[in-house]
C-alpha cells in the first residue's frame, strides 16, 4: 500500500531544472515538469507518494484537493524562526555546541579553582563527565527549549581509566671522551735562551 499524504500546500516551487514540487509539512514532493493544475498555495491536498531513489514524488493521477477539515492543523510558528526549520541536523548541531560550551565552562572553573571536588578519589573521572553532560543538557535546553535526557549517559560511580605506564626509553650511552694526545716535546724546546 502506498503512503498517503494529506496536508496544506506551503508553496509550489520550481527548481533550476524546471521541475515543480509541492512543499507540505516541511517536505518537498516532486510533481514533474508542469505545475499542478488547480492547486495553489494554501490549498489542502491529498495524494499518494512514490519514490525515485531518495526523492519523494506525487504518484501520477493521485493529486486532488481535499476537505480542509481533513488536514492537520498548521503548526504555530516559533518565535525564533520558521516552524519546520529545527530538523535533526539542527538538533545534532545544538547538542555539539552545548557539549563544547560545557567543556569550556568546566575548563574555566578549573582554572579559577571553582570546580566542585568529588567525594572520593576514584570518582573523579565519572564525576567530571557527569558535570560536563549535566551542563551540556542545561545549555541545550536553554538554547532550544527542548529537554535532553542524559541520565543514561554515564554513572557517577564510574572510575577513571587506568593510566598507561610509559616506559622510558634508555638513552644511548654517551660516546667515550676523546683523549687528546700530547707530545711531550714541543717544537721550540730546542731553542736556546
Amino acid at each position: 500500500m502506498a503512503e498517503k499524504i494529506v496536508g496544506r500546500v506551503e508553496y509550489i516551487n520550481q527548481n533550476k531544472g524546471g521541475f515543480y514540487a509541492l512543499k507540505i509539512d516541511g517536505t518537498n514532493y516532486g510533481v514533474g515538469k508542469y505545475p499542478p493544475r488547480g492547486i495553489e498555495q494554501g490549498d489542502v491536498v491529498e495524494f499518494e507518494v512514490e519514490y525515485n531513489g531518495n526523492f519523494k514524488n506525487v504518484a501520477r493521477g493521485t493529486l486532488r484537493k481535499a476537505d480542509a477539515s481533513a488536514a492537520p492543523a498548521p503548526e504555530a510558528k516559533k518565535a525564533w524562526g520558521k516552524a519546520s526549520s529545527f530538523d535533526d541536523r539542527q538538533d545534532v548541531i545544538s547538542k555539539q555546541a552545548a557539549l563544547n560550551t560545557a567543556l569550556e565552562f568546566l575548563r574555566f572553573a578549573k582554572e579559577n579553582e571553582t570546580l566542585p571536588v568529588p567525594k572520593t578519589k576514584n570518582q573523579g573521572y565519572g564525576y567530571l563527565k557527569q558535570l560536563w553532560l549535566e551542563e551540556a543538557s542545561f545549555l541545550y535546553g536553554l538554547n532550544t527549549g527542548k529537554e535532553w535526557d542524559i541520565s543514561d549517559a554515564v554513572p557517577v560511580e564510574s572510575e577513571a581509566p587506568k593510566p598507561v605506564k610509559k616506559t622510558a626509553k634508555k638513552a644511548a650511552p654517551p660516546p667515550p671522551p676523546v683523549e687528546e694526545e700530547w707530545d711531550d716535546e714541543l717544537a721550540d724546546d730546542d731553542i736556546p735562551f
